[in-house]
């Protein structure tokens, strides 16, 4: 699928595979299991979804900035999908 959010908005599957790779540099294999969660989301929505749960979780292994940061970026690269 062509994203049409806007310039630099990815697909899922990329955002999804960036997410996976992002969560085990920062956690190593303690990142399988969300990394499990965020490749089982199959639209946007639960995406999004599963992100929010997922910086729940990080909040308290990694703090709230870098959480934050996490979220973001990803939120910034689905665009508005």
């Amino acid at each position: 699928p062509t994203p049409s959010a806007g310039a630099g908005a990815l697909t899922l599957a990329q955002v999804r595979t960036q997410a996976v790779r992002r969560l085990t540099d920062m956690l190593g294999p303690g990142a399988t299991d969300l990394c499990l969660r965020l490749e089982a989301a199959r639209s946007v929505q639960e995406f999004r979804a599963t992100l929010r749960r997922t910086e729940s979780t990080l909040r308290n292994i990694v703090g709230n900035q870098r959480a934050a940061d996490f979220v973001s970026e990803l939120e910034d690269k689905l665009g508005a999908a």
